[in-house]
């Protein structure tokens, strides 16, 4: 229509370029080599990450180097009065750093959290203690890939707002 054309005109003269769609510094995204991240959620967050960045697996040559370090804690609340909590809280810290690959030169770091809570089952029912044991570790393990998904996508969002503020060779300066 006249008026989204209007719109994308007035928006492109100011510089304004779009986070999502083909100009939304994928090709930046792309380059993003990620570093191997220890343990087990290291690597989920790490395989998230690499889906995020690159979906096409466009193989360009990496220009940045992502690095992220973990910490991890839970908290188990909700205490029932035969002792046991139902409840339980997984908080995980990642704090990242994009280096420039060529400089070795730190572009951007950052640190971002996400929680995300599950139940643990009662072991005074009825269910046998391996059911109980075993249904914790699933409600964990999904709690798990849920506060990953959450970081790897919050990761993802502050590098592209990166790239999208960042001086492009021979074009337009974004305009604050």
């Amino acid at each position: 229509t006249l008026a989204g054309s209007v719109l994308a005109a007035a928006l492109a003269g100011c510089g304004f370029r779009p986070l999502y769609g083909p100009s939304g510094g994928s090709a930046d995204l792309a380059a993003v080599a990620v570093a191997p991240i220890p343990e087990r959620t290291g690597q989920e967050l790490r395989t998230e990450l690499i889906d995020l960045l690159d979906p096409g697996r466009a193989a360009a040559a990496p220009r940045y180097r992502l690095a992220v370090s973990l910490s991890e804690e839970r908290e188990r609340f909700s205490v029932e009065r035969t002792g046991f909590a139902s409840r339980a809280n997984l908080r995980i810290e990642a704090a990242f750093t994009l280096v420039d690959a060529a400089t070795g030169a730190p572009v951007l770091a950052g640190t971002t959290h996400a929680t995300s809570s599950y139940d643990i089952l009662d072991r005074t029912t009825d269910a046998p203690r391996d059911a109980s044991k075993f249904s914790t570790l699933t409600a964990d393990h999904a709690a798990r890939s849920r506060v990953v998904r959450q970081l790897a996508q919050d990761i993802r969002r502050r590098l592209a707002v990166h790239f999208a503020h960042a001086p492009q060779p021979g074009g337009p300066q974004p305009s604050g």
